[in-house]
Order: structure tokens, then sequence, then C-alpha cells
């Protein structure tokens, strides 16, 4: 499945009272990117990584993970996509059983 809709990413926005504090514009809000933290924490060389606001996904029944690419060539790659290669991919979002 593509990545999420406007209208679900509006509800998430709400849940999440994603707006910014000076401007009161609406941040820009999707499914979490495995692929793309994953290349961080190998950039970074990190061994802890923590997730806040996890209370925001109650309301989901599944949960939104961006777990592939699909490239500009239909292939499917788990390994996040660099220059031009990015510009061109779309996020692949896996849905997991929510809590």
């Amino acid at each position: 499945e593509l990545a999420m809709t406007e209208e679900e990413k509006d509800v998430l926005r709400e849940h999440g009272h994603e707006y910014g504090a000076a401007t009161g514009r609406p941040r820009r809000v999707g499914p979490f990117d495995a692929v793309a933290s994953r290349y961080g924490v190998q950039c970074q060389g990190c061994d802890e990584l923590a997730l806040t606001l996890l209370d925001v996904l109650d309301y989901m029944e599944e949960i939104p993970v961006v777990a592939q690419y699909r490239l500009s060539d239909g292939s499917l790659t788990t390994r996040f996509p660099m220059g031009k290669t990015l510009d061109d991919a779309q996020p692949v979002v896996e849905k997991m059983p929510g809590w």
C-alpha cells in the first residue's frame, strides 16, 4: 500500500496537535519511516533509539510504517534511496497491529 491519504494525515495531525507553536501552521505528518530511520542509525552509529509520543497512535487499529520504497523501475527496496533515485521513489506502507 502506498503512503497515507490526506484524510488519514489530517486525523493524525489533529490527534497529535501537530501545529507550529508560533505560527499555528499545520506540520507535515505521515507514517513512521523505518527505512529512513535505519539509514540514519547506520550513519550515526547509534545503538539506542527513542520514539516519543506513541500514545498519539492509540486511536489507530493499525499503525502505518514505511517498510520499503518502490523505485521508478517498479522494483522494491528496503535500502534508503539516494540522490535522484529518492526523488522518484515512493514509500510503501505496511500496516502493523495497533495496541
